[in-house]
């Protein structure tokens, strides 16, 4: 069956399936290549943000 945008809800329908069945599943799940596509680049950068700090955040270690 398609929705009124064309998409199959079949297949839609399986993939919940499947990850309702997950023993671990995402604590954050992105839907899509093009929800990849827009998130991925967006925590690489906050990664890179995360390590140029983060001497100066383990030097606050006991420090409050």
């Amino acid at each position: 069956m398609k929705t009124g945008d064309g998409r199959n809800t079949a297949n839609r329908q399986c993939g919940s399936r499947q990850f309702a069945g997950l023993e671990n599943p995402p604590k954050q799940f992105m839907a899509g290549g093009d929800a990849i596509s827009a998130v991925v680049p967006v925590l690489e950068q906050r990664l890179i943000e995360l390590h140029a700090y983060e001497e100066l955040s383990k030097s606050t270690n006991g420090s409050f």
